[in-house]
């Protein structure tokens, strides 16, 4: 692969990451059948390092949040606190198997499939949204219990299959619980950073540094950086979109972009 097309992937890193469509299935599917690379296994910990660079953009954003959250005693923060260590341990409990998992058995196919069904679940979520949208009552997101956080955790470790949106199941795992819409998108983003950062450190222990063709630490800290801008700039894209559309109307739409590229290389 030439630099060019490695900075390619670095972008489209940065721009699907919070959208859910599963930037790690479509950038898998672009390694596979448009740059024409094989290495599965190394393609995969290529993306894991790449969200690297989209997680720096979470923690940016949400720099004083995350402050608080270590430091901070107010329930509020400490709620917060307990939130993440608990959903992020429960990911690990899915996630880990999987990911041993797609180092025998790797195929981006059946999981930008599921990709598809999860645009159409979103599709579903923001029909049922849209027609209770005057009488379905909202929870506070500090009103979830134990058993939900553990639900949402396991449910985030299955997006290390390819196709599987992280971004994509936790909103919707979320709004299913009736979380107020504002704050899913938000907890959604805090909780990738810890999630990322654990995976990373696994993946490094596990697999070392992706050996890509002409690819060096330098290209790849390069990548990084990409990913950290374009995420950065996404993520708030996402957010003021949010802001100004009715989730309803936002569901609808971002499941109708899954669906579609979920379905295209099937075409």
């Amino acid at each position: 692969m030439s630099f060019l097309q490695f900075i390619l992937i670095a972008i489209l890193q940065g721009l699907l990451e919070w959208l859910p469509i599963s930037s790690e299935g479509q950038i898998t599917l672009v390694m596979l059948y448009v740059f024409n690379i094989t290495e599965l296994s190394t393609i995969l910990s290529l993306i894991i390092w790449l969200h690297l660079g989209t997680a720096g953009s979470a923690l940016l954003k949400y720099r004083s949040e995350y402050f608080n959250i270590i430091f901070s005693k107010t329930a509020e923060f400490s709620y917060l606190r307990r939130f993440l260590i608990i959903a992020t341990l429960a990911t690990g409990v899915t996630a880990i198997p999987l990911y041993l998992l797609l180092n025998e058995l790797f195929n981006p196919i059946y999981g930008d499939i599921i990709s598809a069904l999860i645009g159409i679940f979103l599709i579903v979520t923001g029909i049922i949204l849209y027609f209770f949208r005057n009488i379905r009552e909202y929870r506070p997101a500090t009103d979830l219990t134990l058993q939900e956080i553990i639900l949402l955790g396991l449910i985030q470790g299955f997006s290390i299959l390819p196709g599987i949106s992280r971004s994509g199941t936790t909103v919707a795992t979320l709004l299913g619980r009736k979380i107020e819409q504002e704050n899913c998108l938000k907890y959604s983003f805090l909780m990738s950073v810890p999630v990322i950062l654990g995976a990373f450190i696994f993946d490094l222990l596990i697999s070392g540094v992706p050996k890509l063709a002409g690819i060096s630490i330098y290209v790849l800290i390069i990548m990084i950086g990409v990913a950290f801008v374009f995420g950065l700039l996404s993520m708030d894209f996402l957010l003021v979109i949010a802001k100004k559309v009715n989730f309803a109307y936002f569901c609808v739409i971002i499941g109708l972009i899954a669906v579609i590229l979920g379905l295209l290389p099937l075409i």
